[in-house]
């Protein structure tokens, strides 16, 4: 989004997903502007949270501040006697970006009316026509890309809207929010799989209600659905759906997630996972399994993927340069060595291990 400021008419022209917008810039009396019940934000807690729908702006100003992080913003625009950037507006006075300063102002108004300060506030008014797409691309930039960042669940709610019911194409929504077409395309999967997959369930009696699910557990979902190991899990429909569990019941960190894989791949630490949670299921694998909790083990297996899947340029640098080949033949006489050893050790002990 770019912006072209006239000082003389108070005149400017944003640039939004590549659409240029005539806005203008005005100071008003608080009492022109009311919150938006369909900010992407507002509308995520009212969906799925576990409060009762606001029924007028009042109730509706409470949703707001009792969002993360209201109680710091309203104390700095108190201490700072007001805002520095002009709240956005639609042509009726509907805030676009904005609404958690609006109801810190409109809190700061209510305590002293009498206080100038308080009686006004900037605004950049958007036009009568901005087609409401372009609205909505506009609060990805500044709320996806921008300084206003929501969290990742809100922004996952944000896009999957702007593509499945504004039918705007991956790629732009990639271009407008500096993400990569396949990060969108994975925040629109994690954010479908959480929807249609976990939320089902979820315990009626359980720890964690709808939207704390949403909110918390995304990084799991998104990881889930991320992770390159984790191919063979999602392609699973038993396997995608005892992970719908963990996550719905609290069993699983979105860390452990990724490690799902080698737990997954045995039937008992498999049971003991879907029963009694990862940590369970991760201690009897680490005793059935020795090397489950070994670095050495999990450097080496580290080091065999990395040099299996080497590049064309890691290849050149190894072909051309002297030192890089000596540093690839000690490790290559280091293997050799270590393999004499351990061959034999068990020679002489009669023991090897599977």
């Amino acid at each position: 989004m770019a912006t072209k400021s006239d000082k003389k008419d108070s005149v400017s022209t944003l640039t939004i997903s590549g659409i240029e917008v005539r806005v203008t810039h005005e100071r008003v009396p608080i009492g022109d502007l009311r919150v938006d019940p369909k900010n992407p934000r507002i509308r995520f807690q009212i969906e799925h949270g576990s409060q009762k729908k606001p029924e007028n702006e009042d109730e509706l100003l409470e949703v707001i501040r009792g969002q993360p992080g209201y109680d710091d913003l309203q104390k700095q625009i108190r201490t700072l006697g007001g805002i520095f950037d002009p709240i956005i507006a639609r042509y009726n006075g509907t805030v676009v970006e904005g609404n958690t300063r609006l109801a810190a102002l409109k809190l700061l108004h209510g305590a002293n009316r009498s206080d100038d300060k308080w009686k006004t506030v900037p605004i950049t008014r958007l036009p009568a026509d901005i087609p409401e797409e372009t609205v909505e691309m506009l609060m990805a930039n500044f709320h996806i890309a921008g300084k206003t960042v929501w969290r990742p669940a809100a922004q996952a709610d944000h896009i999957y809207r702007l593509i499945k019911e504004r039918n705007v194409s991956a790629q732009r929504v990639a271009d407008e929010t500096r993400m990569t077409k396949k990060q969108v395309e994975q925040y629109v999967e994690a954010y479908e799989y959480l929807i249609n997959e976990v939320l089902p369930e979820v315990p009626l009696n359980g720890k964690l209600d709808r939207q704390t699910i949403l909110e918390k557990k995304f990084s799991h979902a998104l990881e889930f659905i991320a992770g390159k190991k984790l191919q063979s899990v999602r392609d699973n429909a038993d396997s995608r759906k005892n992970v719908a569990k963990l996550i719905a019941n609290d069993k699983i960190t979105g860390l452990e997630v990724r490690k799902l894989p080698e737990l997954m791949a045995n039937k008992k630490t498999t049971a003991v996972l879907i029963k009694d949670g990862y940590k369970a299921a991760s201690d009897v694998h680490k005793k059935t399994d020795p090397t489950a909790n070994s670095k050495l083990v999990k450097a080496i297996k580290s080091m065999t993927e990395m040099l299996s899947s080497m590049k064309q340029d890691d290849i050149e640098l190894l072909r051309n340069h002297a030192k890089a080949r000596a540093t690839l033949t000690a490790l290559a006489e280091t293997v050799t060595t270590v393999q004499d050893i351990v061959a034999s050790t068990s020679k002489r002990t009669g023991s090897v291990h599977a």
